[in-house]
């Protein structure tokens, strides 16, 4: 019982306060099995009640029929031993908060396997209609229909659709499988190719547009293969290097179908991208083999995140484009949250396919064409000057003191990490922020952060290091990363980088820039820090919002931008890229993918470097080879040259 009150009931309180709820996963499930000891020993305790709460919530999981056995363990420890919950119906169990993998299983039945992403504040019940034993065909898990909303920016504007009950396979389509469709002559089989080739407007002939579709010796198959074959040993990776046309044509061969975004969407999970994402294949030196991948998906899929790119049959209104969703091992993590779509002749060297097959009939409403927004930036007309002041006023805030303190500091070999917090310049909150020191004599030229859209989905700040600053650090340059509204512990109902009409998204676009000009307030107050030469420097999404707190902040003296663009979703005229880009008159670097998804070359990134007020000398864009990244190399060299020549060079490291 002296064990149970004075060492469990703490450890609890301390594996609750490690994360959010949302992130609590492995912590979680250690805080729960220590609980269900300590109850062993003191029953009904209150504090024990209140530690436990704090990492658990009650919910119900069902089966149909009944019965069935249910384990679970934390998804972040994919290879651990599950631990027995119980027997359905399980009413009001009490269930670790975060992301488990759940095995439900019945003698006579297909074991089902699944996400549960307890959230805490909400009621959820789970019920799994459990299939008899050998009735899904192999390779492929069973889906029961639901009522889908499209968990995917850009795209989650639109409605709900409901699916029918489905199958889709458990991994890509690998080499070896395809390899089946290649040797039974598939590519000269017309019956595979059922959809019109079509091409600006025009549709090409069969012999044309599968004139297109060669290895790299001339014959009929994926991009990569040579001689109508895989190379040795690659006969268990995913296909890859193939077109939209392809990836249909081999559908037909197999007898199922290509997933519309509804299906994807419903299976792959986006929404529990902080779990997935850690465990996928991004930023790789290439595919793994299909089965040995610990990224679970919803239904005991896997590797949707990841891996390979998976062509979907839904196609836009862009370019006669068609959607290939999950981001493949080139890309970075955030491309699994995408609405990517690119031209059906594309046979980039990550596309491959996963298929799906129907049980019910599916309501056509799921494959129709998606409507995705569209701007011709040069023929918008920017507001007027006397209009843009009234905007600024919009974004000011009254002087108050910082009551700033130091919360925690950590020394590393090459820098000294900081958790600072600061007031708000609004709501009486509190602003945190990362601070990362060089080991060199201050005072330090500073560089402020913004992130990419990958904030707005994760729980927590705590995983940040100054890893991913280490040029900056090691050239001199002190570093701060705010915590801005919206993003990690600071999250609100906002759920997607895009802009909106809405007053709810101009209200976050202030929150965002007063978040920031505290931070260089706090900045001000330090005299180790140097802010004459402030350097603004925001990745993907942190390169939106850098097209316009530039213009609202003018104590940022040089600009830096990563994988950006302007968006097309339009926002209202207070917060939306058009009226801010022209006056981002800074010195600005832009540096680009050749291929980013996110932001097309000619009608994103192109128009954001015209726009820009910079003048001509004082302005760079760099594009290089890659999609929505660039080779590390070469964007560090980018960055410390802009910086080394609007800032002044490298300091002398300390002894």
């Amino acid at each position: 019982m002296r064990w149970a009150r004075n060492e469990a009931i703490p450890r609890l309180q301390e594996l609750a306060s490690q994360s959010s709820w949302l992130e609590r996963g492995t912590s979680a499930w250690d805080g729960h099995a220590l609980a269900l000891e300590a109850e062993r020993w003191i029953g009904d305790d209150p504090a024990l009640e209140e530690a436990w709460s704090r990492l658990t919530s009650r919910i119900t999981i069902t089966s149909d029929p009944p019965g069935a056995e249910v384990r679970a363990r934390a998804y972040a420890d994919a290879s651990g031993e599950s631990r027995l919950i119980g027997r359905t119906p399980l009413e009001e169990v009490r269930f670790p908060g975060g992301a488990s993998q759940v095995t439900v299983d019945l003698i006579g039945h297909e074991p089902a396997h699944d996400l549960i992403f307890n959230i805490g504040y909400k009621k959820f019940g789970w019920s799994f209609p459990l299939q008899p034993a050998d009735t899904i065909p192999a390779g492929m898990v069973f889906v029961p229909g639901d009522e889908v909303p499209l968990r995917l920016p850009g795209i989650d504007h639109l409605d709900a659709e409901s699916t029918a009950d489905f199958f889709i396979d458990r991994y890509e389509v690998t080499n070896r499988e395809y390899k089946a469709f290649v040797d039974a002559g598939g590519y000269d089989d017309a019956a595979y190719w059922k959809e019109p080739f079509v091409e600006g407007g025009r549709t090409l002939s069969r012999d044309d547009a599968l004139a297109r579709f060669r290895d790299a010796t001339g014959q009929p198959g994926p991009a990569g293969w040579e001689v109508g074959d895989f190379p040795e040993g690659e006969g268990e990776l995913p296909v890859a290097g193939i077109s939209w046309f392809e990836a249909a044509a081999f559908a037909e061969f197999a007898g199922k179908q290509l997933p519309t975004i509804y299906h994807w969407n419903q299976v792959a999970a986006t929404w529990v991208s902080g779990e997935i994402v850690p465990l996928a294949n991004f930023k790789g030196k290439g595919p793994h083999a299909v089965g040995s991948g610990r990224a679970m998906h919803r239904y005991g899929s896997y590797d949707l995140a990841g891996n390979v790119r998976e062509w979907c049959r839904n196609a836009t209104n862009r370019d006669e484009a068609r959607f290939v969703l999950g981001g493949g091992w080139n890309d970075h993590g955030y491309a699994f949250n995408d609405a990517y779509a690119q031209s059906a002749w594309d046979r980039s060297v990550t596309n491959g396919v996963r298929l799906m097959r129907g049980i019910d009939p599916e309501p056509p409403e799921l494959s129709e064409l998606i409507d995705m927004p569209f701007r011709d930036f040069y023929r918008e007309e920017p507001v007027s000057d006397d209009v843009f002041a009234m905007f600024l006023r919009q974004y000011e805030y009254d002087a108050a003191p910082l009551n700033a303190t130091v919360e925690s500091e950590q020394e590393h070999d090459d820098w000294i990490q900081q958790r600072v917090s600061f007031d708000a310049a609004y709501g009486g909150e509190r602003v945190s922020a990362w601070l990362f020191l060089p080991r060199t004599p201050p005072p330090h030229r500073t560089v402020i952060y913004f992130p990419g859209s990958g904030a707005i989905h994760t729980e927590s700040s705590a995983h940040i290091t100054g890893n991913r600053f280490a040029p900056f650090l090691k050239t001199g340059r002190a570093v701060i990363y705010p915590v801005y509204k919206g993003t990690y512990e600071r999250r609100t109902e906002l759920d997607s980088d895009y802009p909106e009409e809405t007053v709810f998204y101009k209200e976050h676009m202030i929150m965002w820039s007063r978040d920031l000009a505290r931070s260089i307030d706090y900045m001000e107050s330090r005299e180790d820090l140097d802010t004459s030469s402030l350097a603004y420097y925001g990745t993907s999404w942190g390169g939106v919002t850098g097209t316009i707190l530039p213009a609202v902040e003018t104590r940022i003296r040089i600009v830096m931008l990563y994988v950006a663009g302007i968006l097309f979703q339009r926002a209202l005229p207070e917060a939306d890229q058009i009226n801010f880009v022209g006056r981002v008159r800074q010195p600005t670097l832009m540096v680009n993918g050749e291929f980013d998804f996110f932001f097309p070359v000619a009608t994103s990134q192109k128009p954001l470097y015209d726009l820009l007020g910079a003048p001509e000398e004082h302005k760079r864009y760099v594009v290089f080879p890659g999609s929505h990244s660039v080779p590390r190399t070469e964007l560090v060299r980018e960055l410390i040259s802009w910086l080394d020549r609007y800032q002044g060079g490298q300091n002398t490291p300390r002894n």
